[in-house]
C-alpha cells in the first residue's frame, strides 16, 4: 500500500511534545499559529519522500513479481537443474530431482554433485571439458538414482563467475535420454539385421550443381549379401555409384 505522510499541527511547542508526536507515528511537526511558508516547505519535503517511497514500492513489487515468475518456472522444470559452489557441492537443486533420481532437492543440497555420477570417469570427463572449454553441451553420462539404478542423461553445463570473472562454481541441466538411447539401439539393431540394403546418406555441397550430392555415411551388412560390397567399401562413396536413377531425380 502507498505510504501516508502525516504532519501534525499542534499548539504544544516543547521538545518533549515533538518527540511524543514522532513516536506516535507522525512524520513531521508544526506548531500553531500555522506559517504558510513553513507548511509549503514541509509539503515539498513530504512530496519528495512520498515520490521516493513510491519508486521503492514499485521496484519491490517488480522484484517480487520477477521472483515469483522465476520460482514458478523453476518448480515446473522437467529437466533437472542444479548449481554448485567452487568445490562442487550442490547449492541449488530443482524439485524435478525427485522425479528423475528419487532424491528430493533438500537431500541433494550440500552433497557433492559427483555423487550423482555412478562412474567417476563420467564426472572426471565433464570436469575436464569444463576446465578446457568453459561450457559443455550434450555431454552424455550415466546418472545415479536413489534406488541404485541409473539412467542415460545429456548434460549442458557452464561455469559460474563473479563480477571479477573468478570461477565460483558451475550450473547446468540434466535431461533423461534413456528413451532416446533405447530408440537409437533399436534403430541400430534393425539397421544391422535387416535383409534389405539400408544406408544413411549425408549431403556433400562441395560439387557444382543445383543441389547437394549425397554420399553414403553408413551401410548395413545386407549390401555385401546383395551386391558384394562390404559396408566399409560403400561408406564415403557417392550413392549414384551403386544405384541408377532417372536424371530428373535430385539424388
Amino acid at each position: 500500500a502507498a505510504y501516508t505522510y502525516i504532519i501534525m499541527l499542534t499548539a504544544m511547542t516543547q521538545k518533549a511534545d515533538r518527540l511524543t508526536a514522532l513516536e506516535a507515528g507522525a512524520d513531521d511537526f508544526l506548531t500553531k499559529p500555522l506559517d504558510a511558508v513553513d507548511l509549503a516547505a514541509r509539503l515539498q519535503v513530504a512530496d519528495r519522500i512520498l515520490a521516493w517511497d513510491e519508486r521503492v514500492r514499485r521496484a519491490s513489487e517488480a522484484t517480487a513479481e520477477s521472483e515469483e515468475r522465476y520460482r514458478a518456472v523453476f518448480e515446473s522444470l522437467h529437466d533437472l537443474f542444479y548449481r554448485t559452489d567452487r568445490g562442487g557441492l550442490i547449492t541449488l537443486m530443482s524439485p524435478s530431482s525427485l522425479h528423475h533420481t528419487g532424491f528430493t532437492a533438500d537431500e541433494l543440497v550440500g552433497q557433492p554433485v559427483s555423487t550423482l555420477f555412478p562412474y567417476g570417469s563420467d564426472y572426471d570427463g565433464l570436469v575436464a571439458a569444463l576446465r578446457r572449454d568453459g561450457a559443455v553441451n550434450d555431454f552424455e553420462a550415466q546418472i545415479h538414482r536413489k534406488d541404485g539404478s541409473q539412467f542415460a542423461a545429456s548434460l549442458n553445463v557452464g561455469l559460474l563467475r563473479d563480477s571479477s570473472r573468478e570461477i565460483i562454481g558451475f550450473q547446468g541441466t540434466v535431461r533423461d535420454i534413456q528413451a532416446r538411447k533405447a530408440a537409437e539401439e533399436e534403430r541400430d539393431h534393425i539397421f544391422t539385421l535387416s535383409v534389405d540394403m539400408l544406408c544413411l546418406l549425408e549431403p556433400d555441397f562441395t560439387e557444382d550443381g543445383p543441389g547437394p550430392s549425397w554420399n553414403v555415411k553408413a551401410a548395413n551388412p545386407a549390401w555385401q549379401a546383395t551386391l558384394g560390397y562390404s559396408p566399409s567399401e560403400v561408406t564415403g562413396r557417392h550413392f549414384r555409384e551403386f544405384v541408377i536413377f532417372d536424371d530428373g531425380l535430385p539424388i
